[in-house]
């Protein structure tokens, strides 16, 4: 069997990076009541089944490993293709009690997305961010490097309801930006990419 250049710790390591900054990082649902006396719920049943099936087919093929994970107000996975390098990351947040646009940019801003999300990350880079007409998908595109490779990443955030939002992070090596693109047109036919 050919050993992959893409090595399953390297993209351990990326994926453990990346899911400790982003679920310790920025705008967590809480507990606390609001001026509504509003409490967040746990994720419910159909959170979890909506969250595992939001991608359809997209990451059945025997190269991706799958992993998922329910946290209080939140469900999420991840997949890697180690032979590849590719790496995808979903989260399901629960806001029971509503989230602001101020979260919602939160999510998406320069400063949150270098010190924050890709903290642990080298030459971080956001090459553009648009969003689809409705302003209901953000899309960002980075480069970033971890262990040496660079990565071509692409970060959508969506607002799935007045409660819900979801992110999805896809990262590929840079010399694989084709597979990126059909896997982001897979997942966002509505914005696969920014122009």
């Amino acid at each position: 069997m050919k050993s992959s250049k893409y090595s399953s710790y390297n993209l351990k390591y990326l994926l453990f990076v990346l899911s400790t900054t982003i679920s310790c990082g920025i705008i967590q649902p809480t507990l606390s009541p609001t001026k509504n006396n509003c409490i967040n719920n746990p994720a419910t049943q159909n959170d979890i089944e909506y969250a595992l099936n939001y991608t359809g087919n997209t990451f059945t093929s025997k190269e991706w490993i799958k992993n998922s994970q329910v946290n209080n107000f939140r469900v999420s996975i991840t997949w890697l293709d180690n032979s590849q390098g590719g790496l995808g990351y979903l989260e399901y947040l629960i806001y029971d009690c509503g989230y602001t646009q101020q979260q919602i940019n939160g999510y998406s801003n320069e400063k949150n997305i270098k010190t924050i999300i890709f903290k642990d990350y080298q030459n971080v880079n956001i090459i553009s961010t648009c969003s689809d007409l409705e302003n209901i998908i953000i899309l960002n595109e980075i480069i970033a490097e971890s262990q040496g490779e660079k990565y071509l990443i692409r970060y959508w955030i969506k607002k799935e309801s007045p409660t819900r939002m979801l992110t999805l992070l896809l990262a590929f090596p840079m010399n694989k930006s084709e597979l990126l693109d059909n896997y982001s047109q897979l997942l966002f036919p509505i914005i696969p990419k920014c122009k």
